[in-house]
């Protein structure tokens, strides 16, 4: 632990230790300590990352983390939102029940919004503005959690689909005044009404801070929540049936949410590509002048296809690192599943170590075993164990790290379009950050 921590706070952050309080020192110690030696000796991980996580970026950033304030209004929303999820859990049927999740999600999820945003040379950004900005995209995080909870753990279709009808059934987009919301479940409607709340003040702040950029673009925020909703709607589904929703076809997928690609389908839930049409609405309105210029050199344009590329990466990020916890908890809808399925399936004949290990879930090897007895499992210590087992046997980790670097390659070429209009090395620091304290963070908050 001592070796490892020396890797991770040089000691030139000894001094940013003495200024944060002494529990949050701890977790600094603890938590990376203990994360980045697991890490760093797995040898899945490829020297590249190994390299990210050791770099001086990483404890500066976990250091700010740990630092962050949130305003009195979202300390309050939080606070409320774990009322709302208990309320719930002491009134809905069944054996499953919604976490509340780690408070330090929040504090982490505003340093990433705050820390990947485009900033394009030659445009007005003012501190204030843009942390109401971030507070706003924290509390759309916790909107996008409401929803993807019910979803991904509950698998609650009737309230997934009340839920979400908010974006445009609220009034705030055009859209339908009143939907499938009216059949909220009687036990769902102060959760609905909590969601539906958080949302509507979200989208009321944005409107307010930026009127003009407001009525330009909010039509491209209304898009990009519907990919988002699809989602997490995909993530339902896959849940529901693994075998028959992961096997729709191109058109299929294209027609029921919007992209034909599985990949492209899940990275929508990250809402960087939402995230950024705030912030382009911003832009419009603090620096109309740049913004028209970036307009008409098609800069936008190519940061769109940059947006796309880092929303993949952060979706792959998340998927390796939240993919023990959702073994733990029967969660199908990482992507990195249906790798890990499809590679153990061509695994079994010949690996005989595979095959011992899959034997012991007590299940016929039969095509997508893996995907089935994931679902299925009853969170036992044995079958959790064989399951973890299993994955990292089908080598899909390593190949998602694969792929990360893959697309680090396809963004550092649309960057070079760009050069004239973002700051390279800064885009390429957040994407590194944000999958180094996904892995920190090992997806637990």
């Amino acid at each position: 632990m001592r070796a490892c921590l020396a890797r991770v706070a040089p000691p030139y952050t000894i001094h940013a230790l003495r200024a944060i309080p002494l529990q949050s020192w701890y977790r600094f110690n603890v938590r990376s300590g203990f994360f980045m030696a697991t890490w760093l000796s797995d040898p899945a991980v490829p020297d590249r990352v190994r390299t990210m996580l050791t770099s001086d970026r990483v404890s500066q950033a976990f250091l700010e983390i740990e630092r962050m304030r949130l305003s009195a209004t979202l300390r309050s929303l939080v606070d409320e939102y774990r009322d709302v999820v208990a309320q719930l859990n002491e009134s809905i049927d069944g054996t499953k029940r919604l976490p509340i999740r780690n408070p330090a999600l929040w504090k982490w999820g505003k340093f990433h919004v705050g820390n990947i945003v485009h900033r394009f040379r030659g445009a007005t950004y003012d501190n204030v503005l843009d942390d109401a900005v971030a507070e706003i995209k924290v509390m759309l995080i916790l909107f996008n959690v409401l929803i993807d909870d019910v979803a991904e753990v509950l698998h609650h279709r009737a309230a997934f689909e009340a839920l979400a009808e908010i974006p445009h059934a609220s009034g705030v987009f055009p859209g339908p005044t009143m939907g499938r919301q009216q059949l909220i479940p009687p036990a769902f409607a102060g959760y609905f009404e909590f969601a539906e709340s958080v949302w509507r003040r979200a989208m009321t702040s944005v409107k307010a801070l930026f009127p003009r950029g407001w009525a330009l673009l909010a039509p491209d925020l209304a898009e990009d929540y519907q990919l988002v909703m699809s989602s997490i709607r995909f993530s339902l589904d896959v849940n529901v049936d693994p075998i028959a929703t992961l096997a729709l076809s191109v058109s299929e997928l294209e027609r029921r949410y919007g992209s034909p690609s599985i990949d492209t389908i899940l990275s929508h839930n990250m809402n960087s590509v939402a995230f950024h049409s705030i912030d382009r609405i911003a832009l419009c309105e603090s620096s109309p002048a740049c913004y028209t210029a970036l307009e008409e050199s098609a800069a936008l344009t190519a940061q769109r296809e940059l947006l796309l590329v880092s929303q993949d990466m952060h979706s792959l990020a998340n998927a390796i690192a939240t993919a023990a916890r959702e073994i733990e908890t029967g969660d199908v809808s990482n992507q990195i599943f249906k790798v890990a399925s499809d590679s153990l399936d061509a695994l079994i004949p010949a690996e005989k170590t595979v095959r011992a290990v899959a034997e012991q879930l007590g299940r016929p090897l039969e095509p997508n075993f893996f995907l089935l007895a994931l679902k299925n499992g009853d969170g036992s210590g044995a079958k959790t164990q064989a399951l973890t087992r299993l994955f990292r046997l089908s080598g899909a980790q390593q190949s998602f790290f694969n792929r990360w670097l893959k697309c680090e390659v396809e963004r550092d070429a649309i960057l070079a379009r760009l050069a004239l209009f973002l700051d390279a090395e800064r885009v390429r620091a957040s994407d590194e950050l944000l999958l180094a304290t996904h892995l920190i963070y090992t997806g637990r908050v």
